[in-house]
Order: structure tokens, then sequence, then C-alpha cells
């Protein structure tokens, strides 16, 4: 008899574990799927900064070079809406990416899209906690 109730514990402890072992990996391949979604995603908005950046870069060197233009038009020659404009144009092209990079280089602006100061945050609780 005691075998017989050992046999059946045994089966029934195989069926969980087997069970278990099932739900594990299907829990497993989820949160590896969700950190590969999760990659994909900070990948293509990597990519998209990358093209964003060199844009500006672009256009900062066409700011520099429409700049230095309208200056030589309006050096001691004929002062005219040309150059201004042309002046006026540089500067815009020049100012707006310059902008755009500090922004996007600031610290405070990667610990904001990063999360990192939530986790600081968050990591700075579970110290007061235990202590």
């Amino acid at each position: 008899m005691k075998e017989i109730f050992k046999g059946v514990f045994y089966a029934l402890a195989m069926w969980v574990l087997r069970h278990y072992r099932r739900l594990s990996l299907d829990l497993a391949r989820i949160e590896v799927t969700q950190w590969y979604l999760k990659a994909v995603q900070h990948s293509r908005l990597l990519v998209i900064g990358a093209v964003l950046a060199l844009l500006g870069v672009m256009l900062l060197a066409a700011g520099f070079i429409l700049f230095h233009v309208a200056l030589f038009t309006l050096l001691p020659w004929s002062p005219c809406v040309k150059g201004s404009l042309l002046m006026a144009l540089g500067l815009i092209y020049m100012l707006i990416p310059l902008l755009v990079i500090r922004a996007g280089l600031s610290e405070k602006n990667w610990l904001k899209y990063s999360k990192a100061n939530e986790l600081v945050a968050r990591a700075a609780r579970d110290m007061k906690s235990k202590s």
C-alpha cells in the first residue's frame, strides 16, 4: 500500500513539475518577447534620433554658409534686402539645430527619458525602507 501511495505521489509530483515547467517557459518566452520588442522600439528611436541629428548638422552647415554669403553680400558694397534675408536665414538655420542639439545632449533630458531618475529614486526609497 505504501508503494502505491509513493507511486501516485511521485506521478502527481512529476505532473505538477511538468506543468509548472511549461508555464515557466511560457512566461519566460513572454518576457523575452517583451524585451525584444522594447529593444526594437529603442533601436528605432535611436535611428530616428541619428537621422534627425544628421539633418541638424546639415542645417547647421547650411546656416553657416548662408551666414557668410550674407555677410559678404552686406559688406561695404550695397546693403540690400537680399543680403539681410540671407543673413537672417543663416542665423535661423544655425540657431535652431544648435538649440535642438543642446536639448538632446542635456543630462537632465537623458535622465528623464531613460527613466534613470525614477530608478535612482526607487533605489533610494528601498535603501531608506531597509534602514
